[in-house]
């Protein structure tokens, strides 16, 4: 069943970049930055309900004040391209490797990996994705193992939920399937997470094989426009001459019925009322008959 209340919400997508800004300018402004101001900057940075990218270049702006300090680096590394999972395994190893994350910046962790999780999707052609998927991805539940407990289903439905009314996923969820999908979106459906260094030759060749599509099909579509246009003239010439035949043979059968009628004149018929030359061989046997007619009576009173 769908929960048709959050579709008037996904009409567009939030400009994360906007909210960041404001911290951005004082970072680059304020020339006596130290660790402890760019720590608490982080820590409201890490809670802020609209910013979901840009942690990279609050990292790349505070360089100079986090030098020796690595655990804000790291910080800012994990809410640009990590998730859920990679905190849980790095804490296993080193717990101080992060910053403490108070209960908004992990549910903002918990928000990010959804996001990746569908960007992944969406990267593949996919137009729908199991909460199972997302949950694993979450490290909610192990590969293959589904707890019996729905609980888990609560939870990816509920941070789905967050996605959505923050304006940074657009899409529908299906209780009945268990899944996430946006059919009939446009694209995008999900806000772009910082991007990690390393995927970066990925992404070049990637564009590069765009372009060359692109270029590909530009040369299809401009072959076909030429055989169109091609063929709309022809189409174009034989109908000017099918035209100009018909009005040949309405003139010649115009000119034909003209003709016709000046030899039937001279010849003393009319062609035109169809019957003229009988009218007149009638009336002239029906005045013999008359003068015949005359002649019996005279005889006839003659003999009386």
């Amino acid at each position: 069943m769908m929960n048709d209340n959050i579709d008037s919400v996904t009409s567009g997508l939030l400009d994360t970049t906007a909210a960041m800004q404001p911290f951005l300018n004082v970072v680059k402004e304020d020339r006596s930055l130290n660790v402890s101001t760019v720590r608490s900057l982080v820590i409201k940075i890490l809670a802020h309900p609209e910013i979901f990218c840009g942690f990279d270049q609050l990292k790349a702006a505070a360089r100079s004040a986090l030098e020796g300090d690595t655990v804000i680096s790291n910080t800012l590394d994990l809410f640009s391209y990590g998730t859920l999972t990679d905190l849980s395994q790095k804490q296993q190893d080193s717990p101080d490797f992060y910053l403490p994350l108070n209960e908004s910046a992990l549910t903002k962790l918990g928000q990010l990996t959804v996001l990746s999780k569908i960007e992944e999707a969406c990267f593949h052609g996919k137009l729908r994705i199991s909460y199972s998927s997302l949950a694993e991805s979450l490290g909610w539940v192990s590969l293959g193992q589904i707890p019996s407990d729905d609980s888990w289903i609560r939870n990816v439905e509920d941070i789905l939920i967050r996605c959505v009314y923050a304006n940074v996923l657009k899409g529908k969820l299906c209780q009945k399937s268990r899944s996430f999908g946006w059919e009939h979106e446009s694209l995008p459906v999900v806000c772009s997470r910082d991007v990690n260094p390393e995927r970066i030759p990925h992404l070049l060749a990637a564009l590069q094989g765009l372009g060359q599509r692109l270029e590909a099909n530009e040369k299809e579509v401009s072959v076909a426009q030429s055989s169109v246009t091609k063929g709309l003239t022809e189409a174009d010439i034989a109908m000017n001459i099918i035209k100009s035949k018909q009005a040949a043979a309405s003139a010649e059968s115009h000119s034909g019925k003209g003709r016709q009628g000046v030899i039937g004149q001279g010849l003393g018929f009319d062609f035109g009322s169809g019957g003229g030359g009988a009218t007149g061989r009638s009336a002239r046997a029906s005045n013999k008959r008359s003068r015949g007619g005359g002649s019996f009576a005279n005889e006839t009173a003659f003999r009386m």
